[in-house]
This record gives C-alpha cells, sequence and structure tokens, in this order.
C-alpha cells in the first residue's frame, strides 16, 4: 500500500512543449526517409540504363552546360554552398530572443490538508502552521512562458553573423571556382576528343593513301618496272599505320567515355561533339590580361574573404572579455496551490561574467591573431604570384599560336611533297622508298598540327581559368 501510494504520489508529469518537439521531430525524420527511401534497386537502374541509351549531339557550350546541371562532383559542392546559405540564415536568428515553454499536470492522492486550528497536517510529519493557506486539490497545474533576450551577447551574434555571412561569400566563390575547374576539364576533353578525332581521320587517310600506292607498286611489279621489295616495303608501312589507326580508335573512344564522365552522362549513351578547334582565342594584350586577372579572379577574392573571417574570428573571441547581461520575462499560470498567486509576472536582469579562465580568453585572440596574420600572408603571396602565372600562361599561348602556324605550313609542304614524290613514282622516276618517306612526313604533320591546334586551345582555356573569366569566355 506504501508502495502503491509512493507512486501515486509520483504524479504523472506531462511536458506538453518537449512532446510537441518531439512529434514534430518525428514528423520530420518520417518524411526525410520517406524522401530519400531510393525507388529502384541500384542494378535494376543500371539495366534500365543499358535497356534506354540516349543520343547526345552537343557542342561546346551544349557540354559545358550540361556539366554543370549533371556532373556530380560540381553537383557536392552547390549542396555544400546551400548548407552555408542555411548556417547565415539560421545566425540571423540567433538575434531574436528566446522562447520557452512548460506545462506540468499532477495528481496526488494523499494531499496535505488545513487543521480547524489554522494548521496544515502533512501525513508523515505532523501540523505546520500556515494560516490562510489552502493546499487541499489533488490536481495541479503549473504554466510558464519566459523570453530571454541577450544584451551584451549581441556583440558577439554580430561577428557570428558576420563570419557566417562570409563563409557563405566564400561557399559561392569556391562553387565558381570548381565550376571553372570543371569548365577546364569539360574544354581539355573536349578537344582531347576532337583531337583524337581528327588524328583519327589523319591516320585513316594516310592508310588510304598507302593503299593506293600499294596497289600502283602491284600494277608496275605486275609488268616487271618494279621489284617485289617495294611491294613489301609499302606493306611493312601499311601494317604500320593500320596499328596507329586502331590506337588512335582506342584513344577517341577513351576521350569519349572520359567526357561523357564529367557531363554525368551513361556511359552507353552515344556522344558525337559538333564542333571544331576554332573556338576559344585570346586577342587580349598581356597587361591587360593580368588587370583582368586582379579584377576577376575569384581565388583573389576568397582570400580576401578568408582575411575578414580570420578578423571577425578574433573580435567574437574579444566578445568574451564582456559580461553577459540578458534580459527575460515570464508569465507563471497555476491552479490547485492556493497559497501562489493564479497568475504572475517576472522581469529579471541577469549578468554573468568568468573572472578567471587561466588566460584562455587570451590565447584565443593571440591565435585568431595569428590566423589573421595567415590569412593576410596567403592573399599577399597570391597577388605577388598571379602577375607572374599569367605572363607564363600568356607566353605559352603565343608559342602554341606560333606552333600551331608552323604546323599548318609544314602540313602544305609535306602535302606538295607527297603529290611530287608520288606522280614522279608513277612516272618510274623516284624510288618507293622515297615516296614513302613524304608519305611519313605528310602522316606525322597532320598529326602534329592537330596537336598542336589542342595546345593552343588547352593554353587559351588555362589562361582564361586564371583571368576568373573561363566559364563566361564561351
Amino acid at each position: 500500500m506504501k508502495s502503491l501510494r509512493n507512486l501515486i504520489i509520483a504524479a504523472i508529469t506531462i511536458n506538453l512543449y518537449c512532446f510537441a518537439i518531439n512529434f514534430t521531430l518525428a514528423e520530420e525524420i518520417q518524411q526525410t526517409v520517406k524522401e530519400n527511401q531510393p525507388q529502384e534497386i541500384v542494378s535494376e537502374v543500371l539495366l534500365n540504363l543499358e535497356e534506354e541509351p540516349q543520343v547526345y549531339s552537343l557542342n561546346l557550350e551544349e557540354s559545358l552546360n550540361l556539366a554543370m546541371d549533371n556532373n556530380n562532383q560540381f553537383n557536392i559542392q552547390k549542396e555544400e554552398t546551400k548548407i552555408y546559405k542555411i548556417k547565415a540564415q539560421k545566425s540571423a536568428l540567433s538575434f531574436l530572443p528566446h522562447l520557452s515553454a512548460t506545462m506540468s499536470l499532477d495528481y496526488q492522492s494523499n494531499i496535505a490538508k488545513i487543521g480547524e486550528d489554522d494548521t496544515i497536517r502533512i501525513p508523515g510529519i505532523g501540523p505546520i502552521s500556515l494560516a490562510g493557506f489552502m493546499y487541499d486539490d489533488h490536481w495541479k497545474r503549473y504554466n510558464a512562458v519566459s523570453a530571454t533576450q541577450p544584451v551584451t551577447g549581441m556583440y558577439r551574434l554580430y561577428h557570428w553573423r558576420r563570419i557566417a555571412s562570409l563563409s557563405f561569400e566564400k561557399a559561392l566563390l569556391e562553387e565558381e571556382l570548381a565550376g571553372e575547374k570543371l569548365a577546364l576539364n569539360v574544354y581539355y576533353y573536349y578537344f582531347k576528343v576532337l583531337l583524337s578525332k581528327y588524328q583519327l581521320e589523319a591516320y585513316q587517310k594516310n592508310v588510304h593513301e598507302l593503299e593506293t600506292y600499294q596497289k600502283i607498286a602491284q600494277a608496275r611489279f605486275d609488268e616487271g618496272s618494279s621489284i617485289k621489295r617495294d611491294v613489301q616495303k609499302i606493306q611493312v608501312e601499311l601494317d604500320s599505320s593500320r596499328y596507329n589507326v586502331f590506337v588512335k580508335e582506342n584513344e577517341y573512344k577513351n576521350s569519349l567515355n572520359r567526357l561523357k564522365n564529367i557531363l554525368g552522362i551513361p556511359q552507353n549513351s552515344i556522344l558525337e561533339i559538333n564542333q571544331s578547334f576554332e573556338n576559344l582565342s585570346n586577342t587580349l594584350p598581356e597587361e591587360e590580361a593580368i588587370r583582368q586577372a586582379i579584377e576577376n579572379n575569384q581565388k583573389i577574392k576568397q582570400l580576401e574573404l578568408d582575411v575578414k573571417i580570420a578578423t571577425h574570428a578574433k573580435k567574437e573571441q574579444f566578445g568574451r572579455y564582456i559580461p553577459e547581461v540578458n534580459v527575460s520575462t515570464t508569465y507563471f499560470n497555476q491552479s490547485g496551490m492556493d497559497y501562489m498567486a493564479k497568475n504572475d509576472f517576472l522581469l529579471s536582469i541577469n549578468m554573468e561574467f568568468n573572472f578567471f579562465d587561466w588566460g584562455k580568453r587570451e590565447l584565443s585572440i593571440k591565435q585568431k591573431q595569428h590566423e589573421i596574420n595567415q590569412a593576410s600572408l596567403n592573399l599577399k603571396d597570391y597577388l605577388e604570384n598571379i602577375e607572374i602565372e599569367i605572363k607564363e600562361k600568356y607566353s605559352k599561348v603565343q608559342e602554341a599560336k606560333m606552333l600551331t602556324d608552323v604546323s599548318e605550313n609544314a602540313v602544305r609542304l609535306a602535302e606538295k611533297n607527297v603529290e611530287i614524290s608520288s606522280l614522279r613514282y608513277k612516272n618510274g622516276l623516284q624510288i618507293i622508298a622515297d615516296v614513302l618517306s613524304d608519305q611519313s612526313q605528310l602522316s606525322k604533320a597532320r598529326a602534329d598540327y592537330y596537336q598542336a591546334l589542342f595546345n593552343e586551345q588547352a593554353a587559351i582555356a588555362e589562361l582564361k581559368q586564371a583571368m576568373g573569366i573561363l566559364v563566361s569566355a564561351h
């Protein structure tokens, strides 16, 4: 009986505020699980992809836009930016007062009762003189609503707000830097596909031309105006050229697969590119390129934000020397306890300060100052090197352009030499070894020319990336 009485006296306390929070969190968790629940098994998805390949025919700009939408790594960075945006929004809400509400409902079976002698007889204790008070209700309810607003804490909250806002700006810049890196990869592999495609066509053309020479040599051998060795030499060169075609076919396929991965499209899809090398160009003088780099380079802006973030972090640490002063208001409401007022309102101001922190505040401020110095040195170092970097990349572009012109002239000369030597061979005025030598030089000149075009486009892309204008260059 005593255990039962103690159990009843323990009462049933219901905290509706916590219950409401838990119920809301449970609903959010269930909704999150429902939204993130996989709709299909991974193997089934892959099978569906294999069943329904898509065909993509893209130019450079379309490829870039597709990569910005579908590339997994870039989408991860965009999610990171969204996280920092939410943190910035949460920091703004920190300025609002802290609100709380509580409710308790208790039942007590064995209660104190007032006696005729103006005493309250508490079971197990005895009479206590409390004349005029009543405490004889089985059910007791207690409600309270409180609001607390930090006063001096607003200084620290302001700097936390600035840190969160600047961190969001930095995340945006990191997203832009990731976009430029992605764009550079798209440009590189797009041109790599073009390079492999054009070199493959050049080697295929070389095979076709060698097959023509083989027929001529065989005809001359059959007539008795040529020796068998000429046919054999051509066959050896033809086999070598066919091997080069095989190698370039694999390189072309591998470049396409790499580009598909960057674009975020399935490997079984068919990708066709419909653009030439003549996409990027550079007509800026070197001084203008340097000026634009300092103005637009996202890395510089990111390092500047690092300095600002470190500065606010130091000020936030300095704010710990300011005593914490808070203003709070509380409204009480109760029933079942007649010795307390039914409604009550409380206004309070409290202050707290820890005088003895064993120097941790001072050391934290010193640490933040070193972080400011470090961020400032990073910015200074990058600014000192950006001009050198732009000049180097600018020179690389000029060299690539000159090499493209030289390679183009070499192709024209090699084509002329092959035309002359093949005509002389047909007329019996030149041996096949000279023709094959000229044909080999032509094949190499064509491959070198397309490689020079690729190097030129890649150099321009790297220059524009350093200038911070690669994504908007097209």
